[in-house]
């Protein structure tokens, strides 16, 4: 079921885990894959919805890492178009954060967790 707030921009579809931010003009459309990785689905002119017509193909390339825990072969963190990307986790690409753990280690792992929609807009402190 797709939950819609009156008056927003955001629609999230709790079955398919996607969310459509959009104006009457543009889409950005991002969705969790397998392993809980956030990716990004599509942006371009408004689409009213999304049906799953936009995935990305998944074929093996060889050489490309898969997620631990699988024998699925054609997914991999490698080639698949994330929406924020890590370091060190099968993805070779540029990541979009670097961050030094204190013990020294540069590994992140983006996973999506849950959300959460809040009508307004939170009171910064100070």
């Amino acid at each position: 079921m797709a939950v819609t707030l009156q008056q927003t921009l955001i629609d999230i579809d709790e079955e398919q885990l996607v969310f459509h931010l959009h104006n009457d003009q543009i889409s950005y459309i991002l969705g969790v894959e397998t392993g809980n990785v956030l990716a990004h689905l599509y942006f371009g002119p408004r689409v009213r919805g999304y049906h799953g017509e936009r995935q990305y193909p998944r074929i093996d390339r060889g050489f490309s890492g898969n997620l631990p825990n699988t024998t699925d072969r054609s997914y991999s963190k490698d080639d698949l178009p994330q929406e924020y990307g890590g370091n060190n986790t099968g993805d070779y690409r540029q990541p979009a954060a670097i961050i030094r753990a204190a013990n020294g280690a540069r590994t992140v792992d983006f996973r999506y967790q849950d959300c959460r929609m809040e009508a307004g807009k939170p009171e910064l402190k100070g």
